[in-house]
C-alpha cells in the first residue's frame, strides 16, 4: 500500500493545510470518530501516520467561485496541462503555488488514496 510522504505534503505546511485522523486507528477501544486537525509543524508525523489530508480536486477549478483567486487563462492552462499531461511541471511557478496555497491536490493525492476530497465531507463539529 502506497503512503503519504513529507515531500507530498510539505508545500502546503505555511498555508494551514487540514487533515482528518480516525481516533480508532490511534486507539482501537476509543469510539468511532474522525477529527480534523490543521497540519503544523509539530503534527506532520501524526499526519503522515494515521490523517489523510483533505483537499480540492483540479477540477474544482471549473467552478466560477475560484474566478476570484485565479485569471480564466490561468484556470485553462491548469486544467489542459493536467487533462493531457497528468502532470503540472509545466506550469507557471506562481500558479503551482496558488495552487497548494489553496489547498489543491497538485500531486493526485486523492486519486491515490492518499487524501480525502475536501468537497466530499461535512463539517466535522
Amino acid at each position: 500500500m502506497e503512503e503519504l510522504k513529507l515531500e507530498e505534503i510539505a508545500p502546503y505546511l505555511p498555508y494551514g493545510l487540514e487533515y482528518i485522523i480516525n481516533i480508532t486507528d490511534l486507539h482501537p477501544k476509543a469510539p468511532e470518530e474522525k477529527r480534523e486537525m490543521t497540519l503544523t509543524k509539530d503534527s506532520i508525523s501524526l499526519c503522515l501516520s494515521w490523517g489523510k489530508p483533505l483537499l480540492y480536486p483540479l477540477s474544482m477549478l471549473a467552478d466560477s467561485k475560484w474566478l476570484d483567486v485565479f485569471v480564466q487563462s490561468d484556470i485553462d492552462d491548469i486544467l489542459e496541462f493536467n487533462r493531457v499531461d497528468k502532470c503540472l511541471d509545466r506550469v507557471e511557478h506562481y500558479l503551482v503555488m496558488m495552487l497548494y496555497r489553496n489547498h489543491f491536490d497538485v500531486e493526485n493525492l486523492i486519486g491515490r488514496g492518499l487524501a480525502i476530497d475536501k468537497t466530499t465531507i461535512k463539517e466535522l463539529t
